[in-house]
């Protein structure tokens, strides 16, 4: 499934606090068919290049609610604000559901893991 969008800044608390992701402003709605949850996928950053990432899509739960689709593109962290994107999610690699953690320490201890996984998922 394949989304397009363009990097919007965020809080910042991703970069600052656990590890950077990319804010995606989709241009469609997302299809129905994808669930909320945290899955593998790629990421075509026009003028950029092509990395493999991690998507997280739906409320965040342990910090405001907010729904959002953001990305953590693995080994890269330059700004790329107003760049546009087309992330292929991945459905058939999804890493987890969202859940909600007791402790922001603990979300951080599963985003490491999450990008983990993903690694080992992306080299098959």
């Amino acid at each position: 499934m394949i989304l397009k969008g363009l990097v919007e800044a965020g809080a910042g608390r991703g970069k600052s606090q656990f590890v950077p992701t990319i804010n995606v402003l989709l241009k469609d709605d997302i299809p129905a068919e994808l669930r909320y949850g945290v899955y593998c996928c790629n990421v075509n950053v026009f003028g950029v290049g092509l990395f493999k990432g991690v998507v997280h899509y739906g409320p965040r739960e342990s910090i405001d609610g907010l729904i959002t689709f953001e990305v953590h593109l693995l080994d890269f962290s330059s700004d790329i604000y107003g760049v546009e994107v087309e992330v292929e999610v991945m459905v058939n690699r999804k890493i987890r559901d969202i859940i909600k953690f007791e402790s922001l320490e603990d979300l951080k201890l599963q985003i490491l893991s999450d990008i983990e996984v993903a690694r080992g998922l992306l080299t098959d």
